[in-house]
């Protein structure tokens, strides 16, 4: 065997065995999918998914309002009891299941939402509407009701059962607090639809709907009482979701009782059984929120108790019997006369109908009733004022994308906030904040720029605002907090900050907000030049200092001096005892910065400046290994000088003064003798090394959990990270499911606080969702989350390259400064863990002779004429033609029409699709599009046999196939 044929034996063995490895992971990755399609949890998430699904499909309100009433009340129902099977007889939990329950009760808030949305369209129709009144109030309130109680309990359930099966794991508690929301989602949804003031219940349905009512109320009541029982605070398992659930609950029946049971409420009502049973649940619910309030969160002593009002009949029989005492009735009635102003505030509509009624107003027959209701109106407000109001409870709107910002709320404003979202502003959109900001050079953003989304925030009652920010070390108490309130910016002057070991937390109270954001000023000091001369001295080392001499300026002339000391800078700054790090390999150490400036440009120092610094480090080898040298800058301008430049005089070990002309930053570094040839070096690490500029890497990642292989479809991650900071961003996101693209890591590059990249995306890819564009803006803010996602699809153009390429540009330059390239085919055949991108290719390559051109122009002619495509159609079966058919962008309601016309004979139909895709012109790029497209839905042996006749210059011929 010779050489060239071992060789060749060799490739096709090696190719083999990766084509068995490939299909091996492709057999396995088909498996998990096989098995998680096949999971009852799965299956359950993507049923309630496919209930707001139904209701996405409508755009006029009426009918979704209709499909609302119709199926998804019913279905959201059933889907209630089908979670809570599932989770109470659960022998454990764990992670993965606890994540998968997650995505369920996510798909059921927003079916939940939906509703809720759909009502608000329609809310003014059936208002206006005694028609649709009537049979909302006979049909469909009841069923939301009904939602209401079964989602109570079912949250209840759950989250008592997580406890017991508790784990110490992000999954769990993302599991509580996912629990927790849709508790919240339903009382919000209870809240906005049900208020009998401003949309008054016929009469012959009111008693029949204060009934429901009441006993709805009854079994939220009962599972109150549950969840209290189980709530223990210094117990580990999810106590926050737990008080937050118990918040949310009481504040729901108080609301009901307020503006459904109490203007309903009639003379005998309280006789019924119904009502006797509401009661008795509702006393015994007050002694154990008594109880929660009291001895695990306030702390209130019996002392305090007993100045409270006592819940009445706390301790009494379960079902309270009917009194008649006079006291009770006086009670009832002044309770009475309390409801029906809490009406005429809510709204006149009811107040005037009371009036208008024939019978006079009769005396309540029942103590027991309205000083229930009363009393759960006084526990409600006790629990807020002595629980929410001391942080102890977590009701609060987040960003889920950003955890650095939460603000806390009771829920009695939750309509004013509306959908309202908080969290740091849009990528898309930083550019603009930036300008509309405007920071002096003086001024240093410590925080991203936190935004009110999707609405306002302007409230009643005050709410708390939560956000973090990112200081240099033992600068907290210079912080400045800028808000935006009123379409004007302004400074916070009262706000609580807490110090942390990696950030500070900033919080403060505010009825309203638009945005906000924290900086520190770094002030210049104002000094005067006379004519004299004069010195300015460092506040903090008296042997760093500025000389002016005699005649330097004319008359006395303002300037702007600031002393920017070692101890501030990065931890990246080298010092005699602390050695380079990996970015900073060329200066060993460096002194102080005298910064000196002018407000006027004009300025001129006609004399040279004497600057005197201190310098740390061993000065025995300087002139042998190492250099003393002078940096100097002024705006975007670095110089480095050696002596040879500049008069560098030592003063004394350590200290050595400079003498320079005109206004400049001056410092002292000491270099390795070597890097006296590489001066860029030394700009780059001395602008790092004064946070100047930061060292940094554009990493691209996938997000393996929204990747769909099947209809290639691919969300790309990409982040600016500090380079310092890579290795544990990177570990954090693997941990988030974000793969890292292979090769895809740029160098190192300097970027400054506020730099701007744009990024242009080309290729066969097309973005989806919004904004449907190919050009982003990617802008670095120090300490911040500096990502921006890209989800695409695969869209298949010959006339583009076969590869999803993303070009980062300098937005003020226009200069690339980095590119990624992933081939399409690996986005749909390779797992996550295996895209790698590549050198992005010369598509069309202007570069190439006319003589080369042509030749793969009649190359492409002859491969894609008629004939040769007949072979092709005669060599593939129709089911891998319309496969190759998709791939290559040929209708699917083309190719049946083909496939009827045809007489559904494969050969003929096959060939007609390959001339549907063709078109009257073949061009040479057609050619490389057909064999990664073979390539792609694995027609390997065909692309072999296209390539080798492309190459020969011929057409293929049908023993091309054979052979």
């Amino acid at each position: 065997m010779d050489g060239r044929h071992f060789a060749f034996v060799l490739e096709k063995y090696m190719e083999n065995n990766r084509r068995k490895l490939r299909e091996e992971k492709m057999r396995l990755a088909k498996k998990k999918h096989a098995e998680e399609k096949d999971d009852p949890t799965v299956i359950l998430a993507l049923d309630i998914k496919k209930i707001w699904k139904s209701l996405e499909e409508f755009s006029i309100p009426s009918d979704a309002w209709r499909r609302v009433e119709d199926f998804a009340l019913p279905s959201a129902y059933r889907t209630c009891t089908k979670v809570k099977g599932k989770m109470i007889l659960m022998d454990s939990i764990s992670a993965a299941e606890a994540a998968k329950l997650s995505s369920v009760f996510e798909e059921f808030q927003t079916v939940v939402q939906y509703i809720t949305g759909a009502y608000m369209d329609v809310s003014t129709n059936i208002a206006e509407d005694p028609e649709q009144t009537e049979k909302y109030y006979d049909k469909t309130c009841p069923a939301l009701l009904n939602l209401w109680s079964a989602c109570v309990r079912l949250t209840v359930d759950c989250i008592i059962t997580l406890k017991q099966h508790w784990g110490e794991t992000d999954e769990y508690m993302d599991l509580s607090r996912t629990i927790s929301s849709t508790c919240a989602t339903c009382v919000k949804m209870v809240t906005v639809i049900y208020d009998v003031i401003k949309l008054p219940v016929p009469d012959a349905q009111r008693d029949a709907f204060l009934e429901c009512s009441v006993d709805k109320s009854t079994d939220v009541c009962s599972a109150l009482s549950k969840l209290l029982d189980a709530a223990k605070p210094n117990e580990e398992g999810p106590t926050d979701a737990m008080m937050e659930m118990i918040t949310w609950s009481l504040f729901s029946l108080n609301h009901v009782s307020c503006f459904v049971i109490k203007p309903l409420l009639a003379n005998g009502h309280a006789e019924s059984n119904w009502f006797k049973r509401y009661s008795g649940t509702l006393n015994k619910m007050f002694d154990k929120l008594q109880s929660v309030t009291d001895e695990s969160f306030t702390g209130v002593d019996s002392q305090a108790r007993k100045e409270s009002p006592p819940p009445p009949q706390a301790e009494s029989e379960p079902e309270p019997e009917v009194k008649g005492e006079a006291k009770g009735q006086e009670n009832k009635n002044e309770a009475d006369t309390k409801g029906v102003k809490k009406g005429d505030v809510k709204g006149k509509g009811v107040a005037e109908a009371q009036e208008e009624e024939p019978e006079p107003e009769v005396p309540a027959p029942q103590q027991q009733t309205p000083e229930v209701l009363t009393t759960l109106d006084q526990q409600y407000a006790k629990f807020s004022e002595e629980v929410i109001s001391t942080g102890k409870v977590t009701v609060c709107l987040e960003d889920p994308s950003d955890q650095n910002v939460r603000i806390f709320y009771r829920p009695e404003v939750h309509k004013a906030l509306g959908k309202c979202r908080f969290g740091a502003c849009d990528m898309k959109d930083r550019v603009q904040w930036l300008e509309e900001i405007d920071l002096s050079p003086d001024q240093r953003l410590v925080s991203d720029i936190y935004v009110i989304k999707d609405g306002i925030l302007k409230t009643a009652t005050a709410v708390e605002v939560e956000v973090t920010a990112v200081p240099p070390q033992g600068s907290a108490s210079r912080i400045i907090v800028k808000v935006k309130q009123g379409g004007s910016w302004s400074i916070l002057e009262d706000f609580d900050r807490e110090v942390l070991p990696e950030h500070v937390q900033i919080s403060f109270k505010t009825n309203e907000l638009e945005a906000l954001y924290a900086y520190m000023e770094e002030q210049s000091d104002e000094e005067e030049i006379v004519p004299e001369g004069c010195t300015f001295k460092s506040p903090t080392n008296p042997k760093v200092f500025i000389n002016f001499p005699h005649g330097a300026v004319e008359e006395p002339t303002k300037v702007l001096v600031k002393f920017v000391s070692v101890e501030n800078d990065t931890d990246e700054r080298p010092t005699s005892k602390d050695k380079s790090s990996d970015s900073i390999i060329g200066i060993l150490a460096v002194s102080d910065t005298v910064e000196i400036s002018a407000k006027d440009p004009s300025v001129d120092i006609q004399k040279n400046i004497l600057v005197q610094l201190t310098i740390d480090g061993d000065d025995s080898e300087d002139g042998k290994d190492t250099h003393l040298v002078v940096i100097r800058y002024r705006g975007d301008q670095v110089q480095v000088m050696d002596k040879s430049q500049c008069h560098i005089t030592k003063v004394e070990s350590g200290v050595y003064s400079v003498q320079t002309r005109g206004l400049w930053c001056i410092a002292i570094a000491r270099i390795k003798k070597i890097f006296l040839n590489m001066r860029d070096t030394v700009k780059k690490e001395f602008l790092v090394m004064f946070g100047k500029v930061k060292l940094c890497n554009i990493c691209t990642f996938i997000d393996n959990t929204l990747r769909d292989r099947e209809r290639g479809l691919t969300t790309f991650w990409i982040e600016i990270i500090e380079k310092v900071k890579v290795p544990e961003a990177t570990s954090e996101h693997a941990q988030q499911n974000l793969i890292e693209v292979k090769s895809s890591r740029s160098k190192d590059l300097i970027i400054r606080q506020n730099e701007t990249l744009n990024i242009q995306l080309d290729g066969q890819i097309r973005v989806i969702g919004s904004p449907l564009t190919d050009k982003y803006t990617l802008t670095y803010l120090e300490n911040t989350d500096n990502h921006l996602q890209v989800p695409l699809e695969i869209k298949r153009d010959q006339d583009k390259p076969p590869n999803a390429v993303f070009t980062f540009k300098d937005s003020t330059s226009g200069q690339t400064c980095h590119t990624v390239s992933v081939p399409i085919r690996d986005l749909t055949e390779l797992a996550t863990d295996e895209i790698t991108s590549r050198p992005p290719t010369k598509y069309h390559d202007k570069s190439n002779s006319g003589e080369q051109l042509k030749h793969r122009d009649e190359a492409a002619k002859n491969v894609l004429s008629h004939s040769s495509l007949m072979c092709l159609a005669r060599a593939i079966s129709n089911t891998d033609c319309k496969r190759l058919g998709t791939q290559m962008g040929v209708p699917t309601e083309t190719m049946q029409k083909l496939w009827e016309t045809c007489e559904r004979e494969a050969t003929n139909t096959n060939f007609r699709i390959l001339c549907e895709w063709r078109g009257k012109s073949v061009r040479s790029s057609m050619v490389d599009f057909l064999l990664n497209s073979l390539r792609t839905i694995g027609l390997c042996s065909q692309a072999a046999v296209i390539e080798k006749v492309s190459k020969l210059g011929r057409g293929i011929l049908q023993e091309d196939f054979s052979s």
